[in-house]
């Protein structure tokens, strides 16, 4: 393997620039793997079903106008009258939560203590509940953007115009400030993904061209740095694989390169890679990206799918019956009662506290609920939102008066 290597003459300039693309070399110096179209294309359903993480002003200058937007036109209601929650205990000993629509708080008295230091957010249709994990106080409001997740204490969503508009997390009643979208003429959002560590990636894609023309952006939410390069190929969270020449990744200015391998577990910072040597032979490992260093961690044995959290603690795959959850530090599947179950509504990427140990879930058969699974004890809950069905996203936010140790 070889990490954090030039391989600069695999590519062209792609700072700041719309004209850079990655160039295939005219020798393949590996082979990829023969179920690797199957793994992709597995890969890019899952992220077409769970859109969004993402968008904001013109390329340039980008990062540095949203420090000052503030964003949706919410408009905050709190649920109407307040009435008393039912609790019930679920078959496996969860805790279900049930609330009349009417109603403005929700049960948590069963909860770990954990958790109220958090509110959950998930949105349907529009709409943008926020629960207090610690009294059950539920308060809705009106948004006009696709959430995406949360830094430094504001809240980002997708308006219908593909800009990035951002809330306080502690003031949803805040007016918007709009700017312009980052997608290319005539592309489409394919995929947008916040990290921890406040490194905004997206994916846009020319899909009418005969052959599709992929744009990747990279936004800095610290430092105010926009990258923007052209690519031949669909990647995620700022990875690209170049064929014959490897695995590379979107830095500060440019691209460096990962490993010879291909990609099947996309993550923030861990990722799986599968190397090939000849066909048959070929081997899948744990890859740190901010080090290069290998990382002894079972491997998922599905083809292909989603990393969550910084040290990729929960893998998500498919199988015919729904989604799959795999603990990956263990590598035990998680209980079915964590949205895996199959339905008619499509679901957005779940979502893991900061320290990685509860999970937040959104069933896919239309029953209105979150999941909360503690990674540490085993423990699951479910709490059923009022007026809401179809949800399309949760998100764990830590309150802002607990500090950023939370």
């Amino acid at each position: 393997m070889i990490s954090g290597t030039d391989k600069s003459h695999w590519l062209t300039s792609t700072d700041q620039s719309h004209d850079a693309a990655v160039r295939a070399p005219g020798v393949r110096r590996g082979l990829t793997h023969p179920l690797r179209l199957l793994a992709v294309g597995v890969v890019l359903a899952f992220v077409v079903w769970n859109l969004f993480r993402a968008p904001t002003t013109e390329v340039e200058g980008l990062a540095g106008d949203l420090d000052a937007a503030t964003a949706t036109t919410p408009t905050s209601a709190s649920t109407a009258d307040s009435g008393a929650a039912d609790a019930a205990v679920d078959e496996g000993g969860s805790t279900s939560t049930t609330v009349d629509p009417d109603q403005s708080t929700v049960d948590v008295s069963d909860l770990d203590s954990a958790l109220t230091r958090y509110h959950v957010f998930a949105q349907h249709s529009g709409r943008l509940l926020r629960v207090d994990l610690a009294d059950g106080q539920v308060d809705v409001y009106d948004v006009t953007g696709r959430m995406v997740g949360d830094f430094a204490g504001l809240l980002y969503l997708v308006d219908p115009r593909n800009a990035i508009v951002t809330l306080p997390v502690d003031d949803l009643d805040a007016e918007p400030s709009p700017n312009a979208s980052p997608v290319p003429e005539g592309h489409s959002l394919a995929a947008v993904e916040l990290t921890g560590d406040g490194l905004l990636h997206l994916m846009t894609g020319l899909f009418s061209a005969a052959d599709p023309e992929f744009t990747m952006i990279r936004i800095d939410l610290s430092t105010s740095s926009t990258q923007v390069a052209a690519v031949d190929q669909y990647g995620m969270f700022g990875l690209i694989e170049v064929p014959g020449a490897g695995l590379f990744e979107m830095t500060g200015d440019s691209f460096r390169s990962l490993t010879d391998g291909s990609v099947r577990f996309y993550g923030e910072r861990l990722i799986v890679v599968e190397e090939c040597r000849a066909p048959g032979d070929c081997r899948r490992y744990w890859l740190d990206r901010a080090t290069g260093n290998e990382i002894d961690r079972p491997v998922p044995e599905e083809s292909s799918g989603w990393l969550l959290g910084p040290s990729g603690r929960i893998a998500i795959t498919f199988n015919p019956g729904g989604r799959v959850f795999i603990d990956t530090e263990t590598g035990q599947t998680l209980p079915d009662l964590v949205g895996s179950e199959n339905g008619r509504g499509l679901t957005s990427p779940e979502d893991l506290t900061p320290d990685e140990r509860f999970l937040a879930a959104v069933p896919s058969n239309d029953s209105g609920n979150v999941q909360i699974y503690d990674l540490l004890r085993g423990e699951s809950w479910t709490i059923d939102l009022p007026r809401t069905f179809n949800l399309s996203k949760v998100l764990f936010v830590p309150k802002t008066e607990i500090g950023d140790d939370v």
